[in-house]
């Protein structure tokens, strides 16, 4: 009986050690990959272009933005000295 375990216990020792060597650890760098590959060059290309894209359509929405608001001030005064003109033509009635 202890031949045998003797015998196992040989027999699983080089089974054993080779499993515990198999194992391997390595590290990757997931940027430096990502910069080798061609298709990162046509993706930043892509991005850069749709990037530009809404920029030019937010800074023409803020300028039309910026046009509607100088033109509404500019009726709100015109519409501030109209109100002023009647008041002032309705007290040279009164008088």
């Amino acid at each position: 009986m202890l031949k045998k375990f003797i015998l196992a216990a040989l027999v699983a020792a080089p089974m054993m050690l080779s499993a515990q060597s198999a194992v391997k650890f390595g590290m990757v760098n997931p940027a430096e990959i990502f910069q080798v590959m061609p298709e990162t060059a046509t993706a930043q290309n892509t991005l850069k272009a749709a990037s530009d894209k809404y920029q030019q359509q937010g800074k023409a929405l803020q300028d039309e933005l910026q046009k509607k608001s100088q033109e509404l001030d500019e009726l709100e005064k015109a519409k501030a000295a109209q109100a002023t003109i009647e008041a002032k033509a309705k007290e040279a009635q009164d008088l």
